[in-house]
């Protein structure tokens, strides 16, 4: 024997591989080995396809008959050839999971008056997963078979009896619940009238009907049909909802009016049906997850629960899943043209004159000038990108009107320049002498720098000067290092800043120099001639000077901060 089992209705052992109990001839189901009702085609336990019950031809086992005498009095048996064979269930496509099983041989009960054609049993189809069957639901919607749940009612109905007096079992007959109870209320209502006719006490009665109540409050009536209840109340379900559909897959939830598992059946167009497994928890709140759906298709869905005794109840709905996402092409960036705005001149003198504009991308700064439309000059480029722009215009003649315009260029080569047609004036020049005092001219002079070269004031006409005379002061020493940082800062287009130092020796001026980092152009005055020019008595004293050489402002003491320095040369503009 392959293996042995246990037959749920008799308890007897048998073997694994029969289709029937040689005890109580319960059919079989070859998947889980659970009894099958014999007007099924699908085992309600698990989904096997069982096929058509043999249970109502005279192939059906059973338990051993006594030997009928006479025999010439007995019916004969029909011969297995003669008799209409039962239709097979129709062909699955799957593949088995496990190798097919060697049939075992069905035994027969014996006769006394005939013998059985030697017929082999139908080959016993190999246990499998509800989910691998593919099927017709066109078949199921004819036939009457549908999923498990619609197994189990199908096999709810009584198998017909089979023909032949032999076939026939005699049931028990029960008695109706309805005549027990009014036997036992007519036996109360008689030992009640004979207390009273006897005139027993009223305590007396009363406890015997107490003790009556008690006695029949133990008595468990019989059900009129074995094992089941006589008032079951069907499993209700409600609420039956879809969400959360994507592409692949959704999520199924429902209620039910008392605690139940959770199954679902999904269906394709094709008519591909598959199970989720089932959710042994007993809920109320059920949500199952499906997954593994196309893209874009219409399902057939069907709610499964079953509560602790079994009552089962169903609920179908669709669905339909979500397309397939196409990619959306990135939008082609459109390129922006550079744009120039806010094109103006300012700060005009009779020499100078400074350009802005505007551009609506970072991009570089230029300007073409002159005294015609041809202009003939052009400033450095500004290779900066910015977007708010400035040039300044140097060496300029005194009132005369000069011809502009704009060039810029953006990080990906774009140049652009604006239009023609724009002029400016410088201003007229004022000869005021020279001198030193606020509003004349600076007096020009030429000395030499520590290294040798010589410098002159003329040499910076067109720019801004701060001409500083400084010494090894205290003083100095601590104003030196701001007047280093503006001209680390400042436009050096624009300004110019210029220490002499009064009466030190080259050695103690560059001991100095160097001790304290400066880069800025150091003029050696050993014999205090430009110090007297410019009349200075204290030291340091700054000059400012504007770029058409005119002194705007003298500070005879050290400047303190950066600002305060920033503040003078802004007023030269």
């Amino acid at each position: 024997m392959a293996g042995s089992i246990r037959c749920d209705n008799c308890g007897e052992e048998i073997s694994s591989s029969s289709r029937f109990c040689t005890s109580c001839a319960a059919r079989i189901c070859p998947g889980c080995h659970k009894t099958v009702p014999g007007s099924v085609k699908f085992c309600p336990g698990c989904g096997f396809a069982v096929g058509a019950s043999p249970l109502a031809s005279a192939e059906q086992p059973g338990p051993q008959q006594p030997p009928r005498v006479p025999p010439a009095t007995q019916p004969q048996r029909p011969q297995q050839s003669q008799r209409q064979q039962p239709q097979p269930f129709p062909q699955l496509d799957r593949q088995p999971p496990h190798p097919p099983q060697a049939p075992q041989p069905t035994p027969h009960p014996p006769s006394a008056t005939w013998t059985q054609a030697a017929t082999p049993p139908p080959p016993i189809p190999t246990p499998r997963s509800a989910t691998e069957y593919k099927v017709d639901r066109q078949f199921i919607k004819t036939h009457g078979y549908g999923s498990p749940a619609e197994a189990i009612a199908a096999g709810a109905q009584k198998s017909p009896p089979a023909e032949g007096p032999w076939e026939q079992q005699i049931t028990p007959r029960r008695i109706p619940r309805t005549l027990f109870i009014l036997m036992i209320i007519l036996g109360v209502a008689i030992i009640g009238l004979v207390a009273y006719s006897m005139g027993w006490d009223q305590g007396i009665i009363s406890n015997a009907m107490d003790k009556a109540s008690g006695l029949l409050s133990g008595i468990r009536i019989p059900s009129p049909t074995a094992g089941t209840s006589a008032n079951v109340t069907p499993l209700a379900i409600s609420n039956v909802t879809v969400s959360g559909v994507t592409q692949t897959g959704a999520t199924i939830s429902w209620t039910t009016d008392r605690p139940a598992s959770s199954q679902v059946m999904i269906c394709d167009p094709d008519g591909l049906c598959t199970w989720t497994d089932v959710d042994k928890n007993l809920v109320t709140q059920h949500s199952i997850v499906v997954s593994g759906l196309k893209p874009g298709t219409s399902y057939q869905y069907k709610a499964l629960s079953a509560d602790a005794k079994e009552n089962e109840t169903t609920a179908e709905g669709n669905l339909l899943t979500l397309e397939e996402a196409k990619p959306v092409p990135e939008p082609v960036p459109t390129p922006v043209p550079l744009l120039l705005s806010a094109i103006m001149a300012s700060d005009t003198t009779p020499s100078t004159a400074t350009i802005t504009w505007q551009s609506n991308q970072p991009a570089t700064s230029q300007v073409e000038y002159g005294t015609t439309e041809s202009y003939g000059s052009m400033t450095a480029t500004d290779t900066r990108l910015v977007t708010s722009h400035s040039a300044t215009l140097t060496g300029l003649a005194p009132a005369t009107t000069y011809h502009f315009r704009v060039r810029s260029k953006d990080a990906a080569g774009t140049e652009i320049v604006s239009e023609g047609g724009r002029t400016f004036t410088t201003k007229q020049a004022v000869v005021t002498g020279e001198g030193a005092q606020v509003g004349k001219s600076a007096p020009n002079f030429t000395l030499p720098t520590l290294d040798g070269q010589n410098v002159s004031l003329s040499n910076y006409r067109g720019k801004m000067v701060l001409l500083n005379f400084w010494s090894s002061l205290p003083a100095s020493r601590n104003e030196l290092p701001l007047l280093q940082q503006i001209s680390d800062t400042w436009s050096k287009d624009k300004y110019t800043i210029l220490t002499i130092n009064i009466k030190e020796s080259n050695n103690d001026v560059q001991l100095f120099v160097s001790s304290k980092g400066l880069t800025l152009p150091v003029l050696l005055d050993s014999q205090a001639e430009v110090a007297d020019k410019y009349s200075v008595t204290s030291k340091p004293t700054s000059f400012l000077i504007d770029s058409q050489g005119i002194i705007r402002e003298i500070k005879p003491r050290p400047f303190r901060s950066i600002e305060e320095i920033e503040d003078s040369l802004k007023k030269l503009n």
